[in-house]
């Protein structure tokens, strides 16, 4: 069989990151890549303007997925999070 694929490069926002918290208030982070691509996840505590703040660098797996858990220590601010392709 054949199949067709269509690339497209764009600057939209995409839903590759879903989050949930956890019972201990740490952060649950899975996100979805390119698999065997090494991706910086990184938190803001602000977004205007961001200040973005390394966490870790995780490589996709051959499914294109990586996870993460950010310990966060009790009373800290609420954060924003991104994956970044490296």
């Amino acid at each position: 069989g054949t199949a067709t694929v269509v690339l497209t490069h764009g600057t939209g926002m995409t839903y590759n990151l879903r989050s949930e918290v956890l019972g201990d208030g740490s952060v649950w982070l899975r996100c979805d890549g390119v698999p065997g691509y090494t991706y910086a996840i990184q938190h803001s505590e602000v977004l205007d303007p961001p200040n973005w703040q390394p966490l870790t660098e995780q490589v996709a797996d051959p499914a294109g997925g990586f996870e993460y858990v950010d310990h966060l220590p009790p009373g800290s601010p609420a954060r924003f999070y991104r994956a970044v392709q490296r």
